[in-house]
């Protein structure tokens, strides 16, 4: 006698029988109900109130324009620093901002400041004593004044 194989109820014939004769009638009823009949004389357009909405989709908006992060705010030592090496600048530049004959720099930005101070120190603005204050000032006593004068309001 052969040996009988055995299936699990999933695979056994009536079962596997049923399962195509369902999806035959699924696929045959949802083509006729597609098709209308021959003498089928209704509408073309469901009733109003049965009608489907077409769902479209919208295109998407374009994203923000992404900004350049903000500058990192100095640290107040630096800003310290900064008003401690102005005091040999308020000699001439009033810290108040008011202007009497020297430009007042109270509330300039930082970047301001130092393409001014890197004019005078290349010789592109011209002015005999800011030009040989400029050119014994460091890069970082640069910032460092450029942090203070930025951080008083005018």
């Amino acid at each position: 006698m052969a040996p009988m194989l055995l299936l699990p109820p999933l695979f056994k014939p009536r079962t596997v029988a049923l399962s195509v004769a369902a999806v035959l009638l699924l696929t045959l009823g949802a083509a006729s109900a597609a098709e209308p009949a021959a003498d089928d004389t209704s509408p073309s357009q469901p009733p109003a109130g049965e009608r489907e909405t077409k769902l479209t989709a919208e295109p998407a908006p374009p994203p923000p324009a992404l900004l350049p992060p903000a500058p990192a705010a100095p640290s107040p030592a630096v800003v310290a620093r900064g008003r401690h090496l102005s005091r040999d600048c308020t000699s001439c530049h009033r810290i108040d901002g008011v202007e009497n004959g020297i430009p007042g720099i109270t509330g300039w930005s930082a970047e301001r400041l130092a393409a001014a101070l890197d004019g005078y120190r290349t010789g592109a603005r011209r002015n005999p004593v800011m030009g040989s204050v400029a050119r014994t000032l460091s890069a970082d006593e640069v910032e460092a004044l450029g942090a203070y004068y930025a951080s008083l309001k005018r």
